[in-house]
């Protein structure tokens, strides 16, 4: 530590901070993880992402959230910040070599410098959850930061030798194929590289400076971390509303979640991980989720810009069309598809896809009959109003 931190503070141009420092093996971080995630994740929340990506057809029957969570992080972390604590921890064990640990302390030290700096965890809170887009956009930043200047730092550090056994080190072991752990890792895995080409951007705009600067006039979107030249042109998210149903067309229902799924999560679902591109034109979104007993539904409105509006209905339309909604359930379902609705239903299970010009809906839920009668409202709504 003695050696990277004069060379992080080179870099990055923050004040220096001293911290503690940890060393947990992997059965510590694994403990230690439950802590954090008891703290932050409550029972509520894991339960409410689960049925949202059960409804969205990420999550098998029978998979478990917080295990997949758990799984990821557990194998991929090798060290990590407590900003609550003002800690640093490097995992140790079989494979830390020399080059590993200075990778792990350059990044890790940069976090520090950060919270001291701007306090992340004030930030956080300033941001709530009630947008996971913006959440995920200032975790990019975060995380990008780090990378920069953390990888600058270790180049620096590392020696041939080093470098070379950093370079050929076995990756972490293989797991199980699952549709719901190839998402997770896509979005785990954002922040770091989609916030690196962010911060990149920002680097050779106004360098360091503009970075700082960033931590108070956040990205207010991942659309801004994915297209950094909308974040310097100030071209902000509309504030789409989804309309409260639940004095209409769903009575007695109670609504459990309401928020926005944001430009990279809807690219990555419905281009189902390829490049879709379309995420260049999201003006913004909303999402709600519904319950009556066992019965739950999800309604998501987007808007889009006029050029990629088509673009995206056609994935969204392969999207329904495809395996994505049916494939964990045994049967074919029956659909219908139009040049502006997509009718889908299995069993209970139903979705309505819809358009209103450059506006997609989609609403998908296990009442039949509810499905039908939201996707009535919510057209009826939009003729009346155009």
């Amino acid at each position: 530590m003695s050696e990277a931190a004069p060379v992080v503070l080179e870099i990055r141009g923050l004040p220096p901070v001293d911290i503690a420092l940890g060393l947990l093996n992997r059965e510590q971080l694994a403990e230690y993880l439950l802590g954090l995630i008891a703290a932050d994740y409550p029972l509520e929340e894991q339960q409410l992402d689960a049925l949202e990506w059960s409804l969205l057809g990420i999550l098998a029957p029978g998979e478990d959230i917080l295990n997949l969570q758990l799984e990821l992080l557990g194998a991929d972390i090798l060290g990590f910040y407590d900003e609550d604590v003002k800690t640093m921890y490097v995992i140790g064990g079989d494979g830390v070599g020399a080059a590993m640990l200075k990778f792990v302390l350059t990044h890790e030290y940069v976090h520090a410098l950060q919270d001291a700096a701007f306090d992340l965890g004030a930030i956080d809170d300033l941001i709530g959850t009630g947008n996971a887009d913006a959440l995920a956009a200032f975790t990019a930043l975060v995380e990008g930061d780090a990378t920069a200047a953390g990888v600058v730092a270790f180049y620096r550090l590392v020696t041939p030798e080093e470098l070379g056994e950093f370079l050929t080190a076995d990756s972490a072991a293989s797991l199980p194929p699952s549709r719901a752990r190839d998402f997770l890792n896509e979005l785990l895995g954002f922040s770091y590289t989609a916030g690196w080409g962010f911060v990149e951007a920002l680097l050779t705009e106004g360098g360091w400076d503009l970075v700082d600067v960033a931590y108070t006039d956040l990205p207010a979107s991942t659309e801004q971390i994915m297209y950094p030249e909308k974040y310097l042109a100030g071209e902000l998210p509309e504030d789409v509303q989804l309309p409260d149903l639940s004095e209409s067309a769903l009575p007695g229902w109670t609504e459990m979640r309401r928020n926005v799924m944001g430009a990279f999560f809807l690219e990555l679902l419905f281009g189902e991980f390829g490049p879709g591109g379309f995420a260049s034109g999201w003006r913004g979104d909303e999402y709600a989720i519904y319950q009556d007993g066992t019965d739950n539904l999800l309604v998501l409105k987007t808007r889009w810009e006029a050029a990629v509006a088509g673009e995206f209905w056609d994935a969204a339309t392969l999207f329904v069309q495809g395996d994505w909604l049916d494939s964990f359930s045994a049967g074919a379902a029956r659909m219908v598809v139009a040049s502006d609705l997509v009718t889908w239903d299995w069993d209970f299970h139903s979705a309505r896809l819809f358009r209103d010009g450059d506006e997609v809906y989609l609403v998908v839920g296990t009442d039949s009959a509810v499905v039908e009668r939201v996707w009535e409202e919510l057209s009826g709504q939009d003729s009346a109003s155009s």
